[in-house]
């Protein structure tokens, strides 16, 4: 997959959130009526929320680590924009609803099919695309699936990249939060190359008192490497341990401030 193919994807979130080409009868259920979702309480935004002084003056995989798990909010942003004009099937039985609707922009056009099932505790999603542009063509596929609790505190989604890759390689980005009864939530982030657990894993726990750890986790055949981050509350101190091969580095571990 290209770095301008994996964009286009990202593209596409913003343009078919926020523009659409179908319009319903005011009769028919409708994009206003899709369900919010949520993690712990927030439906858009940061998981979590770094000052920028702190966020400036740490490493790069400080901020590698906590940028990719505040990445599930732009998914949350893209779940929770379907159009008001999107057609929607009549709720059925088993309380399934598909959203359809299209958008078309200077570099093509697409189409999503955004199904969500309620069971009574989770809403169970399947988020499915069509682009046809001129530098990529896809058919129906399956982007997002998973299950969010409808209480927001616990879910899974996995991301399917697949389509955006030569046709041989299998690959996903999975992403799961739970919250304890404390109010502590806990996110692990990760890739899967061909069905294999990734070589890369970011993964935090964010504390309902305030503060909270976070790791960037990188192993391969010889080497295991790991960033492990801890913060306060007010966010007045940063302290970070860095080992391979679970050997600490003091040379690389340090606070902010120093």
């Amino acid at each position: 997959m290209t770095l301008k193919n994996y964009l286009l994807i990202f593209g596409l979130i913003a343009v078919t959130a926020f523009t659409s080409c179908k319009k319903d009868e005011a009769d028919e259920p409708s994009g206003a009526d899709a369900p919010k979702i949520t993690i712990n309480g927030k439906s858009s935004g940061n998981i979590v929320d770094v000052p920028q002084n702190a966020s400036s003056a740490n490493n790069g995989q400080f901020n590698s680590a906590i940028g990719n798990v505040n990445q599930i909010g732009t998914f949350l942003t893209m779940l929770n924009s379907v159009p008001e004009s999107a057609k929607a099937t009549s709720r059925s039985t088993n309380s399934t609803v598909t959203y359809n609707w299209s958008a078309t922009d200077a570099n093509g056009s697409y189409e999503v099919w955004y199904t969500v099932e309620e069971d009574g505790n989770n809403y169970n999603i399947t988020y499915e695309i069509a682009i046809s542009s001129a530098d990529l063509t896809i058919p129906r596929t399956t982007y997002m699936s998973g299950w969010v609790a409808q209480n927001g505190q616990n879910g899974h989604l996995v991301f399917n990249f697949d389509a955006f890759t030569d046709g041989e390689t299998n690959f996903n980005y999975t992403y799961n939060w739970d919250t304890n009864s404390s109010g502590d939530l806990h996110v692990l982030a990760y890739w899967n190359v061909n069905s294999s657990y990734s070589d890369i894993v970011y993964e935090a726990t964010v504390y309902a008192a305030g503060g909270g750890t976070s790791e960037y986790r990188y192993t391969d055949d010889e080497t295991n490497i790991v960033w492990h981050y801890e913060w306060n509350a007010d966010w007045s101190q940063i302290t970070w341990t860095y080992t391979v091969n679970g050997t600490e580095d003091s040379s690389m571990s340090g606070q902010w401030p120093a």
